[in-house]
């Protein structure tokens, strides 16, 4: 998003054309990766009949600063509906 080394706001922008809103990050990484593979019927967004493969964060990304959303932690993930990982 930022085009910046995670973890050091003050460096130049790298890139800056390159430069992405969160919204579009997170359509990259879920739903038009699942179109590429032409699995959007069955992966790549929340949906009735789709499988369950989910990632709880911590925190809510649109409420963190753009430079501290590396360092925001992964408390669960759900694979085909079944728990994979948790902190909880």
């Amino acid at each position: 998003m930022t085009r910046k080394r995670p973890g050091y706001p003050d460096d130049p922008v790298f890139v800056a054309r390159q430069k992405v809103t969160l919204a579009q990050a997170l359509r990259c990484y879920t739903y038009n990766g699942a179109y590429q593979m032409r699995m959007e019927d069955q992966v790549g967004s929340i949906a009735v009949g789709k499988k369950a493969d989910m990632v709880f964060l911590e925190k809510n990304l649109f409420k963190v600063s753009p430079d501290k959303i590396h360092s925001t932690k992964v408390v669960q993930t759900m694979m085909d509906g079944k728990v994979r990982h948790s902190l909880l």
